[in-house]
């Protein structure tokens, strides 16, 4: 029976690989002890699995009995973690008070014990949530305490996490060039911590805030490097909220038809991932382009869409600009007492965006006037060109002149009246001239996007068609290929006499043969879910490691059945024969150089296979002992001892076939 640390130890491995057949093991292993901490491994490996596999109840059943284990067995750090993720789980299935409630406790826990890196995780956690509440003053605090332990640590990867939660804050509060102002910080610490995904997140942040700020040119820059860095990691969320962006910036160039097709693209990519935060933001700026190109009716039906999400998740920011764009369609709309009724529920909340702040002051007065009261409504119009004035918001101060305008001509003032038409044209003419700049700018964007993607897409069809998918992907993602695998079936194949009977055939004519058969092979690991390793001149390696070693081994055996039974033959007629040897056991994996890349495998297991191939007998599958054992039921003869090199003496079998009898 294995020593606790050394199940640890696996189990730690287990995690960062992902490797589930490995968590299946070893929570089998850890409940045959008689321990409280192996008890809590137990559960922690069995809630990784059902969390893996969207089992969300039973994970978080899990993950209390962890906590419970870990907690009596006086591991309080460890107890900690397992209401950390509860509260993800919560967290992810927008349900943030409860969320916030469990990461509390893990504060203190964290606190009590001293754990820096734990109390750095629940304080940035916390000022997540209490951003995504509008709770802005309790989210800087949090998310200020992350930030000095995770400097206090030198831990650079953290310190540019922390500094993005801040900017994400203050972006909400509407200081813009605070919030870039962190966000470039965040990239400039991120890049010294090498952390390509922390720096893509970054970057999808800092252009929607340039978007805000008017700065496509830059906005288009950073989603663009943005896009590239999520594709080549796959993070299918970035994505999405990256593709958000660059729909932004067609839409305010006047790209109406090419912006929905990005938020829609945005919108199907949130839908498979169940991401109802991502949702509710792509339904906002669907029904955005809808309300500019009047189709008002439709707007509305996507605003209330998305307000209903946002209610659900009780995100305050979002439900504050929603009601507010809302609350101008009511009034455009000339639907009266729902614009009323919306107005209300706004001014009874909190409203910290510069823009709503300022169409807030736009939708006042528009009561003001079904009051017939023209004083205050003319107040509150200029009140709502000041603030837009200050956050240089030309759409604003558009609409405020033509309304003043309006006033201007109601009480026959012709100075006034002749001032608010010049800078009403003022506004419009410069709104035309950065929309035109704008649109060149997204032309010269679009057109780089698409030439790096080109490339982009060859490099990764390329490594894809000479790799394994997921060894390509981790390339890609610029992730160690290196692995290691507990219960690796390894299989070799050559063609009996091979040297001699080719020797006399024309290259060209052995080529030929060679693909064709190995063609066929490579269909035989695609049907049978096996890992095609390499070819040698007529030699070919192949590994299944994914499952249990049963499993493992009954597929290669289906492999090298279909190869010994499926009839071939040389150019003349004569049965083209295979040997085949297959062994089971450890190996190490990964990729080999950085030109003409090659995933290989090493260890004594391949060499063992090698052994079994090489002192087999053509058209029969020769295997090990151990791969005997792991094949059963499938039926072998036993062949007896024979001499190994670099092994001595070893126990081996012939494979026979599928079946319920050994001998």
């Amino acid at each position: 029976m294995r020593t606790r640390e050394e199940l640890q130890a696996d189990a730690s491995r287990a995690f960062a690989q992902r490797d589930l057949g490995a968590m299946r093991r070893l929570a089998a292993e850890a409940a045959d002890h008689n321990d409280a901490l192996l008890n809590g491994l137990h559960h922690h490996l069995l809630a990784k699995l059902a969390s893996v596999e969207n089992r969300t109840d039973d994970a978080v059943g899990e993950y209390r009995r962890a906590a419970e284990s870990f907690e009596g067995a006086g591991d309080r750090a460890s107890a900690a973690r397992m209401l950390g993720g509860i509260a993800m789980i919560s967290y992810s299935a927008g349900r943030f008070e409860e969320a916030r409630e469990n990461y509390v406790r893990t504060l203190e826990i964290f606190s009590e014990t001293d754990n820096d890196l734990g109390r750095f995780s629940s304080h940035q956690n916390i000022g997540i949530i209490d951003w995504h509440f509008g709770r802005f003053n309790d989210a800087l605090h949090h998310a200020s305490m992350a930030l000095k332990i995770a400097q206090d640590r030198n831990a650079l990867e953290d310190v540019s996490g922390a500094m993005s939660t801040i900017a994400l804050v203050y972006e909400s509060m509407g200081r813009y060039d605070d919030a870039i102002s962190y966000f470039k910080n965040s990239l400039d610490v991120g890049a010294k911590s090498g952390d390509a995904v922390g720096q893509a997140r970054v970057k999808t942040s800092l252009s929607a805030v340039l978007i805000r700020m008017g700065d496509y040119e830059e906005a288009v820059r950073y989603a663009t490097e943005a896009y590239h860095e999520h594709e080549r990691l796959n993070d299918r969320n970035a994505i999405a909220t990256t593709l958000l962006n660059i729909g932004i910036v067609h839409q305010h160039t006047g790209g109406f038809a090419e912006a929905l097709t990005f938020y829609q693209r945005a919108l199907d990519h949130y839908e498979s991932l169940q991401a109802t935060h991502g949702i509710s933001s792509a339904l906002v700026n669907i029904a955005s382009v809808h309300a500019e190109l009047g189709e008002r009716v439709e707007a509305v039906r996507q605003y209330e869409r998305a307000l209903e999400l946002q209610l659900q998740l009780a995100d305050a920011a979002g439900i504050e600009r929603t009601r507010v764009d809302l609350c101008r369609l009511y009034f455009e709309t000339n639907n009266i007492p729902r614009a009323l009724e919306l107005l209300e529920v706004v001014e009874r909340s909190a409203v910290h965006d510069p823009e709503r702040i300022a169409w807030l002051e736009i939708l006042r007065s528009r009561r003001s006037m079904l009051n017939n009261d023209a004083h205050e409504a003319e107040g509150f119009i200029t009140g709502a060109l000041q603030r837009a004035v200050h956050s240089n918001i030309k759409v604003v101060q558009q609409e405020a002149h033509d309304l003043l305008r309006d006033c201007a001509e109601q009480r026959n003032d012709l100075v006034a009246y002749v001032h608010h038409t010049k800078e009403y044209e003022r506004v419009h003419t410069e709104l035309h001239a950065l929309d035109s700049t704008r649109r060149i700018l997204m032309m010269e964007s679009q057109r780089r996007l698409d030439q790096e993607k080109a490339v982009l897409d060859r490099h990764r069809t390329l490594l894809h068609s000479a790799l394994p998918p997921h060894i390509a992907e981790l390339i890609l993602n610029d992730r160690s290929t290196t692995t290691s695998h507990e219960q690796a079936a390894i299989l070799f194949a050559d063609i009996a006499g091979f040297t001699t009977r080719s020797a006399n055939l024309p290259p060209e004519r052995i080529v030929r043969m060679l693909d064709e058969i190995f063609r066929a092979f490579d269909q035989l690991c695609e049907q049978y879910e096996v890992m095609k390793i390499k070819t040698i001149g007529d030699a070919f390696m192949c590994m299944k490691s994914d499952q249990e070693a049963h499993v493992n081994a009954r597929g290669l055996a289906d492999v090298a059945i279909a190869i010994r039974d499926h009839p071939r033959t040389w150019p003349d007629g004569s049965p083209l024969i295979f040997r085949i040897g297959l062994h089971i056991g450890p190996v190490t994996a990964g990729v080999i150089g950085t030109q003409r890349l090659q995933y290989d495998i090493w260890g004594d297991t391949v060499n063992v296979a090698s052994r079994m191939e090489s002192t087999g007998e053509p058209g029969r599958i020769h295997i090990s002992e151990e791969f005997a054992k792991a094949v059963k039921p499938y039926r072998t003869t036993h062949r007896g001892m024979i001499d190994v090199k670099g092994k001595g003496s070893m126990t081996t079998f012939w494979l026979d076939a599928k079946g319920h009898a050994s001998q």
